[in-house]
């Protein structure tokens, strides 16, 4: 008992410091370490086993600087659809891939959706499983001492970034990390406490957030890649 104690409280001291961290430091991060990352991933729960990922790893200063102006002229074409969006800036963009030691494109496989049940929803099936394999390599990342970050890859990123990576269609990037070693640590956002989310045997309506608190939470939003909610 005593050991399993122990090892939830490191998993949630984990979960509790993972944090999209834009700002790392130039030191190279160990093959070792970007290893270990992919091997926490692979070990994700996935829909029939299917296991639909594969990964990029990119070191390249010339490749990640396409990458940044890849990423930065979608966020001109996204001005454009959604104005209000609180998009930040080009060179915010371009200095978080250029700077950042590492990249990591990770790619979904549709043609696993065959594994799925055709009563289901199979593209939620894939891309939920997509999204094990992601929290996998970011918890991984904090538990090596370093940091990660989403890219947020979009509709006017998604085909472009797909040819330069040598992606052969239909396999889709679906993410781009950055990784590095942290230059500090960023303080923990707001999270609701459990007693908020759960409710017991069925819904209880009178928990839920009202609209106001909604619009409050969407209306706090500050970057491309960031939601938070306080």
């Amino acid at each position: 008992m005593e050991q399993a104690a122990s090892a939830i409280d490191t998993l949630l001291e984990i979960m509790r410091r993972r944090r999209n961290n834009r700002r790392y430091k130039a030191d190279p991060v160990p093959d070792g370490h970007i290893n270990t990352i992919i091997e926490a991933a692979r070990w994700a729960a996935s829909g029939a086993n299917s296991q639909p990922w594969e990964f990029i790893v990119i070191r390249d200063p010339v490749r990640k600087k396409e990458i940044a102006e890849l990423f930065a002229g979608a966020l001109q074409k996204g001005r454009e659809v959604d104005p209000k969006f609180p998009s930040g800036t080009e060179e915010m963009l371009r200095s978080k891939y250029e700077n950042a030691p590492i990249l990591i494109a990770v790619c979904a496989d549709p043609r696993l959706k065959q594994a799925y049940p055709a009563s289901g929803f199979r593209e939620s099936i894939l891309y939920i499983s997509m999204g094990a394999a992601m929290q996998h390599m970011h918890l991984a990342a904090v538990a090596l001492g370093l940091a990660m970050c989403w890219g947020t890859v979009g509709r006017f990123t998604e085909e472009p970034l797909g040819k330069l990576l040598g992606v052969p269609q239909p396999l889709i990037v679906k993410e781009v990390f950055t990784l590095g070693f942290p230059v500090a640590e960023i303080e923990p956002k707001y999270r609701r406490s459990v007693s908020e989310v759960v409710h017991l045997e069925r819904m209880d309506p009178t928990k839920l957030r009202s609209d106001e608190e909604i619009a409050k939470a969407i209306a706090n939003r500050r970057a491309p890649d960031i939601y938070t909610a306080g």
